[in-house]
Order: C-alpha cells, then sequence, then structure tokens
C-alpha cells in the first residue's frame, strides 16, 4: 500500500507538517523539490527551510491507510497537535483533488501571484533557478523540441503575432527608427525568400 498519512518535522523546533497523499513517495519528492526550489506552497514551511536548511527536517510516514480513509485519518493526526506547532494553514483536513474552482478564487490567486512576483527577491530567486535549470543540455534539447512543435501550429504561431501586436499597441505604437527599417527589410520578396528556404531546411530536422 503507496497511500497513507505523513509528517515533515522541523527537528530544531519540533513544529510538523501533517498531509496525507495517494501515493506518498511521489507527494515527499513534489514537497523536496518545492523547498529545494524555494517554491512551496506553504510559505512558512519554505522560511524554516531556508533558516534551519535541509538537514533539519525528517519526512515519516505515520500511517498507511486506503485512498477513501485519508481524509478521516489525516484529521485524526492534525487533531493530535495544537495549532502552534503545526505548519499546516488550515487544521482542517482537505484535499483540492478534483476541486473546480469559482472565477472569484482564480482572480485571488491571481493577484497574490503578481503580487508575489511584484517582489524583487523572489524573481531574482526564481531567475537564478531558471537560469540554473537552463544549464542542463538534457532540459535546453526538451525545451527545444517543444519549442519546435509548438512553432509548427499556425494557431500559435498567430497567438504570439498578437501578443507582440497588443505590447506594440500599449506602447503607444511608437517604434524607433532602426525597428521600422527591420520591419520593411524583413518583408522584402529577398527576405521573405530567404526565410523560407531556413524555415524548410530548420523544420525538417523536427
Amino acid at each position: 500500500m503507496s497511500s497513507g498519512i505523513y509528517i515533515i518535522t522541523n527537528t530544531c523546533n519540533g513544529k510538523v507538517y501533517i498531509g496525507s497523499a495517494v501515493d506518498l513517495d511521489k507527494r515527499w519528492r513534489v514537497h523536496l523539490h518545492c523547498l529545494r526550489k524555494g517554491v512551496h506552497w506553504n510559505i512558512s514551511l519554505q522560511r524554516s527551510w531556508n533558516k534551519n536548511g535541509e538537514s533539519s527536517f525528517e519526512f515519516t510516514v505515520v500511517e498507511y491507510c486506503t485512498k477513501e480513509m485519508l481524509l478521516k485519518r489525516e484529521q485524526h493526526w492534525l487533531n493530535l497537535y495544537e495549532d502552534g506547532d503545526l505548519y499546516n494553514i488550515n487544521p482542517t483536513a482537505g484535499s483540492n483533488l478534483g476541486r473546480k474552482w469559482s472565477s472569484e478564487s482564480r482572480a485571488k490567486m491571481s493577484k497574490a501571484g503578481k503580487e508575489k512576483w511584484q517582489d524583487v527577491e523572489y524573481r531574482e530567486k526564481m531567475s537564478k533557478v531558471s537560469k540554473k535549470r537552463w544549464q542542463d543540455p538534457n532540459h535546453r534539447d526538451k525545451m527545444t523540441k517543444i519549442k519546435k512543435k509548438l512553432w509548427l501550429n499556425p494557431d500559435y504561431r498567430e497567438s504570439i503575432l498578437e501578443k507582440l501586436r497588443i505590447s506594440n499597441i500599449n506602447r503607444g505604437g511608437l517604434k524607433s527608427k532602426k525597428i521600422i527599417q527591420r520591419e520593411q527589410a524583413a518583408i522584402s520578396p529577398e527576405s521573405c525568400e530567404i526565410r523560407d528556404r531556413i524555415n524548410r531546411k530548420y523544420f525538417a530536422s523536427v
């Protein structure tokens, strides 16, 4: 049986995060990945992780149970702790599995995400994570293949062009002399023919 209840314990202060999962190994990998990247959804747990370090945390499976019993048993374990000893924001067991978010909830989450992105420290952290990931040749190859396949889709190409048009309109439609010259050169018959040959050669390798 791979489903059950788990506890993440901060050995420095004794605080715990309690959760349930259908696949315990997979859930721990998700927690570990997010915490290491500094993007965990539980801000309090993430801050403690940043402060005390990975070696201060332990992941323990406290009980195995069926999928149908997960929430009931998770609540049992939550009830054993005082609120001050928990990293859990909500002391009531719950699951987002299959949940349909209302437009109001989506708007709130979108707003929260935008506010988070305005944090300079957060942006710099995410930028470092992205750059480090891009240094991995396997990741670069994977993303390149995805981009090639996307660009073959005319709807995708049109959506990108539309975003560029909107972006230009939002800037007041102002263009520098160099940009105008580039655009005029790009639509010349000679440029189109050259670009056509390059594209055929490029996408033939996809």
